[in-house]
């Protein structure tokens, strides 16, 4: 995967968003982060997939990629944090389950891919992307950093439960996109 990421930061066109929607182990979550570094700094916003470790995402997700959106499931019917990952870095939610889509086995074949499964975030970091993607149609000389700030800046502010203690509950939000106030924060 580094080496894709590698690729598109010389070849890619921006403004783009980059999703990375599964965990990466051993030595390529090495190479993989200081390619996602690199992509960020030459101008790509990432949204990562915060992983289904059960342990705290700047284990799977090294410092280096911490201007990268990194993002964890949520249930749809009723805002219960899903995700199986935690911490101070781990900036967003965004709905998981309850998403119909294509899976793997053929061209007919789709479910509920987050029926089976209690964490999805596979499936939030592509919600999120196209969040990203919204913004940046926008605002298309917005920095990755930028990008990061809108996301978590208009993030509804405590909707969720099972929230990790330590985990900053902000559920994704679209709407100021559309002009669409956000809902009243319960701070």
């Amino acid at each position: 995967m580094s080496a894709a990421v590698n690729w598109m930061v010389v070849h890619a066109r921006r403004p783009a968003v980059v999703n990375i929607s599964f965990t990466p182990h051993g030595n390529d979550r090495i190479a993989l982060n200081a390619a996602i570094a690199a992509g960020i700094s030459a101008g790509f916003t990432f949204t990562l997939s915060g992983g289904c470790l059960d342990q705290s995402v700047d284990i799977t997700w090294s410092s280096s990629v911490a201007r990268a959106a990194l993002v964890a499931g949520s249930a749809s019917s009723d805002g219960t944090a899903v995700g199986n990952n935690y911490g101070a870095d781990l900036g967003l939610f965004a709905p998981a389950n309850g998403i119909i889509a294509a899976l793997k086995g053929g061209d007919d074949t789709f479910d509920d891919y987050g029926q089976s499964k209690t964490c999805n975030d596979s499936f939030a970091a592509p919600v999120l992307a196209g969040i990203a993607a919204r913004y940046l149609q926008v605002h298309p000389s917005a920095t990755p950093t930028a990008v990061k700030a809108a996301l978590l800046d208009n993030a509804t502010i405590d909707a969720l439960s099972s929230v990790h203690s330590g985990t900053p509950n902000r559920l994704a939000y679209s709407g100021f996109l559309d002009g669409i106030p956000a809902a009243p924060s319960k701070r």
